[in-house]
């Protein structure tokens, strides 16, 4: 009788996240704080892998960034240059209707548990991830160390960059990992300039 009457559980899929750049091997997961060190490349990398997937994202506090470098997707993309007197409240109310939000702050610094609750409290409510630049929270779920290393494209006093190696160290609770994001070509083919 009991096993008539039974209502079926609703089935939940386990949630995928946000991809990282190709080659970092990550998914973002939503609703979670991530640190990166300030290296415009790398976070253009993460917004453009981000867009391209369908994902919305805001850009906050971060004026000269080169969106454009996104390409195709940009139109997910919304920038909030100067977020006023109080960011943080701008980024919470971000982080409610976003998949991905970006804050980078004017001068490093650190949030305490108190003063990082309000954000925390609206991320936890909303679908984002939050990704900080100069700005350290409470128990990050990953924090990202960036280097550009190495360029393709430039000979010997001619060529221009065609695509360069990012160099990224991975700590998290599980453990330290270093893997590198190719930007761009991999390499470029040598010609000979034929004088006429």
């Amino acid at each position: 009788m009991d096993a008539v009457g039974a209502i079926p559980a609703p089935e939940v899929l386990p949630e995928e996240g946000i991809p990282g750049p190709v080659g970092l091997g990550v998914n973002f997961p939503r609703r979670v704080v991530l640190q990166c060190s300030d290296t415009p490349a790398f976070v253009i990398e993460i917004v453009r892998t981000a867009v391209q997937d369908g994902n919305f994202v805001a850009v906050v506090g971060w004026p000269d960034l080169l969106l454009t470098e996104i390409g195709q997707g940009l139109e997910k993309v919304v920038a909030v240059p100067d977020p006023g007197v109080e960011p943080l409240n701008t980024v919470a109310v971000l982080c409610e209707g976003m998949d991905l939000v970006v804050y980078r702050s004017e001068v490093q610094l650190s949030l305490s548990p108190v003063r990082a609750r309000p954000l925390l409290g609206k991320l936890r409510k909303g679908n984002a991830a939050l990704l900080l630049v100069g700005l350290t929270a409470p128990s990050p779920h990953v924090v990202m160390d960036a280097k550009v290393r190495g360029f393709h494209g430039i000979g010997p006093g001619t060529g221009r960059i065609r695509g360069f190696q990012i160099q990224v160290q991975l700590r998290a609770k599980t453990g330290v990992s270093t893997r590198v994001v190719q930007v761009g070509e991999p390499g470029h083919k040598k010609t000979r300039l034929r004088v006429v």
